[in-house]
């Protein structure tokens, strides 16, 4: 099922359960290969999924939600506003500051600031297997 978001990002769900019953999860990656790869993976698993390609895009999609999403999963280095720079623009709003927020990045850890405020870390290339767990633990507690 596709929605009208705004431009720039995709809204999709799996099949076997409704928006309302299903964990929304944030896709931001500045690689369309790996979103869509990841997206299809977690739409697989019954997820809602949106991605988005860059921080900014994803604060402007954050800011005009009408729900917030169970989990972000945030790429550190791209383009036009990058993963820490959403991630400080996500510490200042209230609202956005409770979503969760795991890291996933090809960036050696200790490079640039520390991850603040993300629940955790996921190491780029990971399998399939280590994101699920990651992102099962990380949506189970808002969605039970």
């Amino acid at each position: 099922m596709k929605a009208d978001v705004p431009s720039g990002l995709d809204l999709a769900m799996g099949s076997g359960m409704t928006e309302e019953d299903s964990p929304q999860i944030l896709i931001v990656d500045d690689d369309e290969d790996l979103r869509a790869a990841v997206g299809d993976l977690l739409r697989e698993e019954d997820f809602s999924v949106t991605e988005a390609p860059n921080g900014q895009a994803a604060l402007d999609y954050l800011l005009g939600a009408p729900t917030t999403p169970s989990l972000i999963l945030l790429d550190l280095r791209m383009p036009v506003m990058s993963g820490r720079q959403l991630l400080s623009a996500l510490r200042d709003h209230p609202q956005l500051a409770m979503i969760p927020v795991l890291i996933v990045t090809s960036e050696m850890p200790g490079e640039g600031c520390p991850d603040e405020g993300a629940v955790g870390r996921l190491q780029k290339p990971y399998t399939s297997g280590a994101l699920m767990r990651l992102v099962r633990r990380h949506t189970a507690s808002r969605w039970r």
